[in-house]
């Protein structure tokens, strides 16, 4: 017996959906979107092991051709769906976030929109300079390298 058996993979999918059960009961991670998330996503892989069982099951015990096709179909867009569904969280939560700030932000600016379009640009261009920012939390010029403290 391989590890690819329907008994492998029937074995890994109640551990997987014994543990997201334990996540879920006692809450291991205290931030609310963490918990979440790690429970989202613990339920993909449970979805995606009870899944391939489905699809360890031999094309010849099917019904007919049409309804291969339509299982194969049903099981693809399942799979996509509870894959992609971590990574729209993730997605969402990053625009909430975001929009939460500007939010913010507008309703006590604490620079002008020069300011904000100013240090965006100066961001933008900062790529390998922001990594060599020194003691002082300047950033050297892109032109000049100066030394850190720690070749001085």
């Amino acid at each position: 017996m391989g590890a690819e058996t329907r008994s492998h993979l029937g074995a890994a999918a109640i551990a997987s959906g014994t543990y997201c059960i334990l996540v879920a009961y006692y809450k291991p991670i205290r931030d609310k979107f963490e918990h979440w998330l790690q429970l989202t996503s613990l339920s993909a892989i449970f979805v995606t092991m009870n899944i391939g069982i489905l699809l360890k099951i031999p094309t010849e015990e099917l019904y007919s051709y049409d309804a291969a096709g339509r299982d194969s179909t049903f099981l693809t867009v399942a799979l996509v769906a509870v894959n992609v569904t971590v990574i729209g969280i993730m997605i969402v939560q990053y625009i909430a976030t975001l929009v939460t700030a500007l939010k913010r932000l507008r309703s006590n600016p604490q620079c002008g929109p020069e300011c904000c379009i100013t240090f965006l640009t100066q961001m933008m261009g900062a790529g390998g300079d922001a990594t060599s920012i020194d003691n002082t939390g300047e950033i050297p010029n892109s032109m000049e390298l100066r030394p850190t403290s720690a070749t001085k």
